[in-house]
């Protein structure tokens, strides 16, 4: 038996969104905050709290951002043959679709920055420095390193893209080897985050690349044996957050724990999408790029100045660790509806012409 395509197409629609949840959860900034030159939520006010912000952002939210790199590299090499006119044609759509809204947003959030700094600068205090001493080269550097910083995210998938045709050479006569390498590389964090790309990329880009070419029934053979990933996942989360607990991290677990929750998360979606528990929303998947490139526009704001709305205790600050990223996501798909309605055009070259 294989893996249904039209499935795993359903589950990756699904998958979407929830994705996009977790990546603004990530920067959903609880602790420390400062108001008024009063510091609320000190690491160890409220132990409680402590660890259920690690296991949301560290052990649930850090699988956002593999899940998409898996799932972007598998669909950049879908159907296995790369050649030199399709390569080139990948690379033309990625313009529109990448590119242009890489550059688009990037200098919409400087403006953002620029005016929130004058008109209100306590918003922006941190960007002081930044906005005084601004000059041309930190214009051209701002495309480098993204002053809307998950950015990164885009220009670490243009590089990949770039580099896809050396990618399927080597994947093609090396795959396994060249995986395993990887793995490690990733599984002990060397080379991780490094100047314009590194390991947290490249790794999952080029797993699901490989996943793709050698269109090995990997996937199947996962879902197959659901319950024992489960169990492996449950038994590295125990591990993992019992370091925590300790104030050590065990990075070979914490990784692997990431790892195995990115297929577990595919598998579940893709089990409960063929029992028809699930069904894809593709207008709600749609709007993830929008959601996932304005959320940093006013997330800030909700993050500043909840303490000064809601009293400070472990309960109020677990509610808003679930209650911002939801409410901003709320308002994102709200304006991404109201802008495609109003400027279909521009609205579509924004998200790369996903607004259908």
């Amino acid at each position: 038996m294989v893996v249904d395509k039209r499935i795993l197409s359903d589950t990756i629609t699904w998958i979407r969104f929830p994705l996009i949840w977790l990546v603004v959860l990530l920067h959903t900034i609880i602790s420390p905050q400062t108001y008024n030159g009063e510091i609320f939520l000190k690491p160890g006010d409220f132990p409680i709290f402590d660890w259920f912000q690690y296991f949301s952002q560290r052990q649930i939210g850090d699988i956002a951002v593999p899940s998409f790199m898996l799932i972007s590299g598998y669909l950049f090499f879908r159907g296995g043959l790369l050649t030199v006119d399709s390569y080139k044609e990948k690379l033309k759509s990625r313009v529109h679709t990448l590119l242009v809204p890489y550059f688009i947003w990037n200098l919409l959030f400087l403006f953002y920055i620029f005016a929130c700094y004058w008109i209100v600068p306590s918003l922006m205090s941190s960007m002081g420095d930044y906005v005084r001493n601004f000059t041309f080269i930190s214009l051209l550097d701002s495309f480098f390193s993204p002053v809307l910083a998950p950015m990164w995210f885009i220009r670490d998938l243009i590089i990949l893209n770039l580099l896809a045709y050396p990618i399927y050479y080597i994947l093609k006569r090396v795959g396994l080897f060249f995986i395993i390498c990887l793995a490690c590389l990733f599984l002990f964090k060397i080379y991780y985050s490094i100047p314009l790309i590194g390991m947290r990329s490249i790794f999952p880009f080029c797993l699901g690349a490989y996943l793709s070419i050698s269109k090995q029934n990997f996937f199947y053979s996962l879902v197959k044996r659901w319950y024992l990933i489960a169990f492996i996942y449950i038994v590295l989360l125990v591990i993992d957050t019992n370091g925590f607990i300790q104030g050590e991290e065990i990075v070979l677990v914490h990784q692997l724990l990431l790892v195995i929750g990115v297929f577990l998360s595919l598998m579940t979606i893709y089990v409960m999408i063929k029992r028809e528990m699930l069904s894809p929303n593709k207008q709600l998947a749609n709007t993830s790029f929008f959601v996932f490139a304005f959320h940093m526009f006013f997330i800030n704001i909700l993050n500043k100045f909840w303490p000064v709305v809601l009293p400070v205790n472990t309960f109020t600050s677990i509610l808003v660790q679930v209650l911002i990223p939801t409410i901003t996501c709320s308002i994102c798909v709200s304006l991404f509806y109201l802008f495609r309605w109003l400027m279909p055009s521009l609205s579509a070259i924004l998200v790369g012409g996903r607004n259908k």
